[in-house]
């Protein structure tokens, strides 16, 4: 005996789905591989020398060459302010590195000592004894708070703590500590970088000039520079005139970097030097480090050379000085 008739199963619909759906998957996964496959193909084989040249290219870097200040003559063009060669010890960034500075800057300034030279250091505080902030100088305590990123209350010895950690001078005795993170306070203020060398001592005396160029090799990125030095010819003859010179204060510094000066540059003050300023500083030139792309030095290029003008005092057309 036959049983019931059992009719045939409609076709399942959600499986016919998911196959379209995963027909469409595969489709789309093996476009996007095909998309990527022609772009490994283009960059490794077809622009393979484009991309080559741009892993190989080097890069430049600016660095000033600074002018000499132009001298003052009187209307017979004899001198009455001239510049002589002196010697500056300078730090290159370029050569000079962070894991040997604190012992070179240690080093430097022992032999500085014995020597009877001294050493830039522009922190407002005092060289000696207990820590204490010094407001004589053209950097105030207040500006070297904020670059260290201290609260406006902090005191002589937070500075000094906050640096010794900053410049790691842990395992530098107080005396050492403090000479060394002056210096590398003064860097920091004056942006000590690649285009920025820094004047670690001005005007050395012979004796230093000689210690480092004969032990060179413990000195790698300090560099004795001949550079022009400021000298009255005649002291006696209107000096309330001829004016003086100085180091940029701090208070200026916003108002002259948008001129092109640097922060350790030298600025007329009163007199001729004041007024003529503009006209005396001259126009510095310009150095290019090359490096390639993992940041070796591979050559300097001198892009443009400096230039001075002298200026000659007639008595009869005399200008007004502030």
């Amino acid at each position: 005996m036959k049983g019931p008739l059992i009719p045939p199963r409609p076709p399942d619909k959600s499986k016919k789905m998911i196959k379209n759906r995963t027909a469409v998957m595969l489709v789309f996964t093996v476009l996007v591989f095909c998309v990527f496959a022609a772009r490994l193909v283009q960059i490794q084989i077809i622009d393979t020398e484009k991309y080559r040249r741009q892993s190989e290219r080097q890069l430049a870097t600016p660095s000033p060459v600074k002018a000499s200040r132009g001298e003052i003559l009187d209307r017979y063009g004899r001198p009455l302010v001239v510049n002589r060669d002196g010697y500056n010890i300078v730090f290159d960034k370029a050569y000079i590195s962070n894991e040997n500075l604190n012992i070179i800057i240690d080093n430097l300034t022992k032999v500085l000592v014995k020597n009877g030279d001294e050493w830039r250091d522009r922190t407002p505080l005092a060289r000696e004894g207990e820590a204490a902030f010094d407001e004589s100088g053209s950097y105030k305590p207040k500006q070297m708070i904020r670059k260290l990123d201290l609260n406006e209350y902090a005191t002589a010895d937070d500075c000094v703590f906050a640096m010794t950690k900053k410049f790691g001078l842990e395992f530098f005795d107080e005396t050492a500590a403090r000479k060394i993170m002056g210096v590398r306070f003064t860097m920091l203020a004056e942006d000590f970088s690649l285009s920025l060398p820094y004047t670690f001592a001005e005007n050395i005396s012979e004796e230093t000039r000689a210690y480092i160029k004969e032990n060179s090799f413990n000195f790698a990125g300090v560099s004795v520079q001949n550079v022009p030095m400021r000298f009255a010819s005649a002291p006696e003859i209107a000096p309330h005139i001829i004016g003086t010179t100085g180091p940029i204060y701090a208070e200026d510094w916003d108002e002259l970097k948008e001129k092109g000066y640097l922060l350790s540059d030298y600025v007329g003050k009163s007199g001729i030097e004041k007024a003529f300023e503009t006209y005396l500083r001259g126009e510095n030139g310009k150095r290019e480090i090359i490096t390639d792309k993992n940041g070796k030095i591979v050559g300097k290029l001198v892009a443009a050379t400096t230039m001075i003008n002298n200026i000659s005092l007639q008595t009869n057309n005399m200008p007004i000085f502030p």
